[in-house]
């Protein structure tokens, strides 16, 4: 029997496909349960954060996935869960990330013990625009979620962003300026 001929003879059948799907749009429009809040940048040095969940280092180290537990990352001293792609990130090349922040990592290539603990200082200011890409990438991320903020280098134990981290967003914006500069007199280039 067809289908559109299973929902003639019964129609019940229609009614709860229609409800099912009603419920799977609504679903998708309900805020996340944790209630974390995304960190925003409006301009460089500004790192808006409130009712955010600061997290120490001892606790997001423990988030590595093991024995099938939650894997959490940090990006820049923003937490996210991404147990949902635990595969990217337990037991394979990107482990480095699972448990800790590993920022410069994201932009250097280098996924070695070592490499995760690289100082954001050592980075040129041309190179930090990846690790503002894997941010964003990570806050949209249809099944990846935002925990709170880390204490430490990037925020302080109040969740509120250090002057560490405001000098970097100042870097990365300038970093970007930079390319975008550098893009338009490619563009000149390449028309003459």
């Amino acid at each position: 029997m067809t289908l559109t001929r299973y929902a003639q003879k019964y129609p019940i059948f229609l009614s709860l496909a229609a409800l099912l799907l009603i419920l799977a749009v609504i679903s998708t429009q309900i805020p996340s349960s944790s209630g974390a809040k995304k960190v925003e940048y409006d301009k460089p040095g500004d790192c808006a954060v409130s009712d955010v969940r600061v997290i120490t280092s001892e606790e997001l180290n423990k988030k590595k996935g093991d024995n099938e537990g939650e894997v959490w990352v940090s990006v820049l001293g923003e937490i996210f869960d991404v147990s949902t792609g635990r595969h990217h990130y337990v037991g394979s090349s990107y482990s480095v990330f699972a448990g800790s922040d590993s920022s410069a990592a994201f932009t250097t290539g280098d996924f070695s013990e070592k490499g995760g603990k690289k100082s954001l200082d050592e980075i040129e200011d041309k190179e930090l625009g990846g690790i503002e890409s894997w941010r964003k990438f990570y806050h949209e991320h249809e099944t990846y979620e935002f925990i709170g903020v880390l204490e430490g280098i990037y925020y302080d134990k109040d969740g509120k962003p250090t002057d560490d981290l405001k000098n970097l967003r100042v870097r990365i914006e300038s970093a970007k300026k930079k390319r975008g500069e550098l893009k338009k007199d490619k563009k000149k280039k390449d028309k003459k």
